[in-house]
């Protein structure tokens, strides 16, 4: 009779590829993450370098855009389209300071809003 051996276990070479994937993508993720954390501060202290100069350049076009669409409105207002649609939505308003009723309150709402749009958006 032979003398009895201690039996060797195979490794399970599943549960080694399944850890060593997950060790590979959380090295990733760590990887990634610490480049988007220096990538971030790198791009905050460059930005707080620029500020003022920047923040000056966006004053300046944020003026020049509100005074540009102040113009837009006041020309939209103007045309023959514009004057037609203020006075529908002055009818109205003189309509519903009159008789308060659902409809003319929807009225008031569909053709003030109708040209408030035109004034915003030139349709």
């Amino acid at each position: 009779m032979e003398p009895h051996r201690p039996r060797r276990e195979t490794p399970n070479y599943v549960l080694w590829c399944v850890v060593i994937a997950l060790a590979v993508c959380v090295g990733n993720l760590a990887s990634s993450y610490i480049k988007l954390y220096v990538a971030r501060q790198r791009l905050s202290q460059y930005i707080h370098r620029l500020n003022p100069s920047m923040s000056r350049h966006v004053e300046q076009i944020k003026r020049q855009s509100e005074t540009h669409e102040a113009e837009l409105h006041n020309a939209r207002a103007r045309t023959p389209q514009g004057r037609q649609m203020a006075a529908n939505c002055h009818d109205w308003q003189q309509e519903l300071r009159q008789l308060d009723s659902p409809t003319v309150r929807d009225g008031v709402k569909r053709h003030c809003d109708a040209y408030e749009k035109y004034l915003e958006r030139g349709y």
